[in-house]
């Protein structure tokens, strides 16, 4: 690992150097007075330092110096494990992230990454922001795996009785916003568990781009950024209050497959059967056939 940091060091600290040397060959080579430009403005780029794996990450590229909001900069994330001793700097900043990384987006107008993306594999990364006539901005960012979620229910109840529903942490801490879905077996083509994992997925896609970042970086409910794609969505039945719990009033009977899902979470699932709500059975001194003999006794 220490060679890698140390790789990664060298290459930055070579790209600079060859930016610095082509701007000089540039300037001596021009055999007119040429007016000397303002100082050049470099990169920064504010993200958070350790994410979970498949959470959208709210990254924003400014000036540096100034932090004033930078438009049209490609942020591209470079994973550590894949620098060797063996990696060759690259001419240019864009080069060597296109080699060995992957893009993760554009800024907008207000310097965000929008829409906020996010990194599906474990590591440790190097956030590359990259613009023409601006030096490159790096910042490190740490992946972690998702923390699972655990989904508690009864497995039985009765049509419109009240079913309590918690989502917990590995710690039996209470899960806030958590999404809760509630898909009829019925309606699934099978009930294979090749069926329940595209649910799963499905359930867990709909919960990041619900939390998905807005174009200034907070968080929102909103589904401005929702796939209309994913059928999951017909099936949200609701979110989890600050203790982790959900209530609801099934009112139709039949198997459900529950599925709570929470952006930079494993989702979970727990499978309850609603039933018919038993008539209550009417008192015998109240039953029709008493009441007619009770008026003919009346009457006699």
């Amino acid at each position: 690992m220490k060679k890698i940091i140390l790789t990664t060091l060298a290459i930055i600290v070579a790209l600079s150097t060859v930016l610095s040397i082509t701007g000089f060959a540039m300037a001596e080579t021009e055999t007119r007075p040429v007016e000397v430009e303002a100082e050049r403005l470099g990169l920064a780029i504010k993200a958070p330092a350790v994410v979970k794996a498949g959470e959208p990450i709210r990254m924003q590229v400014v000036t540096r110096p100034g932090e004033r909001p930078v438009p049209q900069a490609e942020v591209w994330a470079v994973n550590l494990n894949n620098l060797t001793n063996d990696t060759a700097p690259a001419a240019d900043v864009a080069s060597l992230s296109q080699a060995n990384g992957f893009l993760l987006g554009t800024t907008n107008d207000r310097g965000y990454v929008d829409p906020a993306p996010g990194i599906m594999r474990e590591g440790r990364y190097m956030l590359v922001a990259i613009k023409p006539n601006f030096d490159p901005g790096f910042a490190m960012i740490k992946v972690t795996s998702r923390v699972p979620l655990s989904l508690r229910a009864p497995d039985s109840a009765k049509v419109g009785e009240p079913v309590t529903m918690r989502v917990t942490d590995p710690n039996g801490q209470g899960v806030y916003n958590a999404a809760i879905f509630a898909v009829p077996l019925l309606s699934t083509t099978d009930g294979t568990n090749s069926n329940i994992d595209q649910l799963l997925k499905e359930a867990e896609a709909y919960a990041q781009m619900m939390e998905r970042p807005t174009v200034d970086g907070s968080p929102t409910t909103n589904e401005r950024a929702y796939d209309s794609t994913l059928n999951i969505r017909r099936y949200l039945i609701g979110f989890t209050d600050r203790n982790g719990e959900f209530t609801y009033r099934f009112q139709q009977q039949g198997p459900y497959l529950l599925i709570a899902a929470k952006c930079g979470y494993t989702p979970d699932f727990h499978i309850i059967k609603i039933t018919k709500l038993r008539p209550t059975p009417m008192p015998a001194e109240l039953a029709p056939m008493k009441v007619e003999e009770a008026k003919i006794s009346q009457i006699k």
